[in-house]
């Protein structure tokens, strides 16, 4: 059986866990947001575009061709709620007869 004056102690370890844990997200985010923010980074982005669109001919233009960048850069792979707000539900009128 736990006294106390262990219960405080437990939370102050799982406190300063969580707490080191998000110092780490914190510094991960903003050195990422350094180097993909990076002109370096938009002149490889811009590369890969012109890359891909020469290619076109090579591949006649397929499916599976544009799929490539479609998959790169569809923002719809990120889950609602981070890429965009969701947009509010406008009530439509039904037209009775």
């Amino acid at each position: 059986m736990k006294t106390q004056e262990q219960k405080p102690n437990e939370q102050k370890i799982s406190g300063n866990f969580f707490g080191a844990v998000s110092n780490v997200f914190r510094v991960f985010a903003r050195k990422s947001s350094v180097v993909l923010g990076s002109t370096w980074t938009f002149a490889a982005a811009i590369l890969i575009i012109v890359a891909w669109g020469l290619s076109g001919p090579r591949f006649h233009y397929s499916d599976t061709w544009q799929l490539i960048i479609n998959t790169g850069n569809d923002h719809r792979n990120v889950p609602d709620g981070l890429s965009h707000p969701k947009t509010p539900k406008t009530a439509t009128r039904s037209q009775s007869t």
